[in-house]
């Protein structure tokens, strides 16, 4: 199939490290994993979590914030904040910001990237009973006027929406902080790159009302595209958040910005900054490439990706030659069928390959059926006791399939982490459900299942005959 992949595990695993050549197979392997990796990892300065350039359109730039307070605001506390706009010029009170010189008649600021009026202030660090109430408060203070933070707030919103619901994916962040960094001591040219990034959505009770910010159930995390680039070209370990499982309110990030500045502090020109943006990032081809890393010797054990790799055993887009339409009956018994929607001949032949652990890859244009087979496949494999991983690229793949299980029956035994709902507290309560559900399969009735097998019978009778020559 083109984007969908079904995963029905059995194959051998290992533990996580680089896979011993013994050979030139292996060798081929090792080296063609590496490739993969070095293809996932983007360490270049189009990566805007190594090269971080604000703009109008998917940027808000926070000013005159502390980090580590929108932090415990934002996480620690699980309260939601508001944005404010700067003030006119004009109307500017002494303590707030305005608008940064640039701004447009529509209050937005020219050019595609956003100016700064000013320098970025570094990391000090400071006594929480030391900050004003502003810097306490539950608002977010912005450099743009009224009408073009609405519009992109809007804007920004409808975006990070639309990958959630596309990809199931959240990609909005806080950038908390800015590492200001060069490639080499002589270079001119200095870079930016976010140091911690707390994942959040925007909402508005009406259409009228102001947005809000919120922190999601994701994690905040160290920037891992930076993290990785420091190890790499500078030999750098940038610290890490503690354990948030047990994070007390009290957690105070200035000391992430401490360890970081010392960690850079033989680094000529390096700054650890206190800048706040939000802005989107993504990071799905980045958590490809640690599972590549971390479980590289299961990866190179496994038999299919040898398969893949070697072209080694058969192939993937035959179904196998003892499988055999006209034998379908003998080899699914009424009793051993789990099929919960319509299939063909050509479809059982695939199902009943997967359940003697044959790989393959099914394709086929749009309304073939394949999403059917999947669903088929998955009940099988229900039925026989194995668990299934469904992955897919769009949403609406994984979705299509969920609801026709759920129709019949079987949503109780699907964990659903694609759904724009699906927060840990739903997966708890999944996986809740899935437990205490009977896992007794129910009696099937002989009479019905002797029926069934009688009429089929039958059908194939029919069939039988239609093909059979009128004379030898």
């Amino acid at each position: 199939m083109a984007a969908e992949d079904l995963n029905v595990p059995g194959g051998a695993a290992g533990s996580g490290g680089t896979p011993p050549a013994r050979g030139p197979e292996d060798e081929r392997v090792a080296a063609t994993i590496g490739n993969w990796k070095r293809k996932l990892l983007d360490v270049s300065k189009r990566n805007r979590a190594l090269s971080f350039k604000p703009n109008k359109v998917t940027t808000i730039a926070i000013v005159d914030e502390q980090p580590a307070e929108v932090f415990r605001h934002l996480y620690l506390q699980e309260r939601q904040m508001r944005f404010l706009p700067a003030q006119p010029e004009a109307d500017a009170h002494p303590t707030l910001p305005v608008a940064p010189a640039g701004a447009d008649a529509a209050g937005g600021v020219a050019g595609a990237e956003i100016e700064e009026g000013g320098p970025s202030p570094d990391f000090i660090p400071y006594a929480t009973s030391e900050l004003g109430a502003r810097h306490t408060d539950d608002r977010l203070q912005t450099s743009a006027l009224a009408e073009s933070l609405d519009k992109s707030l809007r804007r920004i919103a409808d975006q990070a929406q639309a990958s959630l619901e596309e990809q199931g994916v959240n990609t909005l962040f806080l950038a908390l902080g800015m590492l200001h960094y060069k490639e080499s001591p002589s270079s001119e040219e200095m870079f930016r790159a976010p140091l911690v990034l707390l994942p959040v959505s925007l909402q508005r009770k009406s259409a009228r009302a102001g947005y809000t910010a919120g922190a999601t159930d994701d994690d905040p995390m160290v920037n891992p595209a930076l993290a990785e680039y420091l190890r790499r070209s500078f030999g750098i370990t940038l610290p890490d958040l503690p354990d948030l499982t047990n994070l007390p309110e009290q957690y105070d990030l200035q000391q992430l910005f401490v360890e970081t500045t010392a960690a850079v502090a033989n680094q000529a020109g390096w700054q650890v900054k206190t800048d706040i943006y939000l802005s989107f990032f993504s990071f799905q081809k980045f958590v490809m490439y640690k599972d590549l890393e971390v479980n590289a010797a299961a990866f190179g054990a496994h038999p299919l990706v040898r398969q893949v790799i070697l072209r080694s055993g058969s192939s993937l887009r035959a179904l196998p030659d003892e499988i055999r339409a006209a034998e379908l009956d003998e080899e699914f018994p009424p009793e051993g069928t789990a099929q919960v929607v319509n299939a063909d001949s050509s479809q059982l032949r695939a199902i009943l390959a997967v359940s003697r652990n044959h790989d393959l890859v099914l394709e086929g244009p749009p309304g073939t059926g394949k999403s059917q087979t999947i669903t088929n496949l998955i009940a099988q494999a229900l039925s026989e006791s194995k668990s299934v991983l469904f992955v897919a690229e769009k949403m609406a793949a994984l979705e299509v399939v969920h609801s026709r299980l759920v129709e019949a029956g079987l949503g109780e035994f699907c964990l659903e982490l694609h759904s724009t709902k699906a927060n840990k507290r739903a997966v708890m309560r999944e996986l809740a459900a899935a437990l205490d559900a009977s896992l007794q399969r129910p009696r099937t009735e002989e009479a019905a299942t002797a029926r069934i097998g009688a009429v089929r019978d039958e059908l194939t009778a029919y069939a039988r005959a239609v093909h059979e020559p009128f004379c030898t």
